[in-house]
């Protein structure tokens, strides 16, 4: 359960966050697409089709947890809606892990700001795996985020 989150409803076109803002959300889809931009205006595309976060994607974790600025641009794609929980909160509860599970949790924070950081400079020469697992990870967070969201 997630008792400090809010549900956002958007619209197509509406921008979720901005290329290097603060990282004070970590936000969850829970229906609709959400396209994220390489430059303003770009969407990064795959076979000649937008690339979209769907429903269970999650989006700010490692900016959140890194406290460093979003690594991109998200803009509504289509009409939905994503739960939001404040970035403070997350690295709250990261705080009260033990020492091993905090250097894992910090170690895989790292490795997909990289892993985003390279796609947003290189999407064109990243490989199809590499782009696919950026935008549709092989994950589901569905209970944690979609039973505790404030509705």
């Amino acid at each position: 359960m997630v008792p400090e989150s809010d549900r956002i409803e958007f619209d197509s076109g509406d921008v979720i966050c901005e290329h290097d803002d603060p990282s004070d959300y970590v936000m969850y889809v829970l229906s609709g697409e959400i396209a994220m931009e390489h430059s303003p205006g770009l969407y990064i595309e795959l076979d000649g089709k937008v690339t979209t976060f769907k429903r269970g994607a999650l989006l700010g974790e490692s900016s959140a947890i890194l406290k460093r600025p979003y690594a991109s641009t998200l803009v509504g794609f289509s009409k939905g809606a994503y739960a939001r929980v404040r970035a403070d909160r997350i690295r709250a509860d990261i705080a009260k892990c033990a020492k091993l599970p905090k250097m894992i949790i910090l170690n895989q924070a790292h490795k997909l700001d990289q892993a985003y950081s390279f796609i947003m400079k290189n999407y064109k020469n990243a490989s199809r795996s590499q782009v696919k697992e950026v935008f549709e990870p092989n994950h589901s967070l569905g209970d944690f985020f979609e039973e505790g969201v404030a509705k």
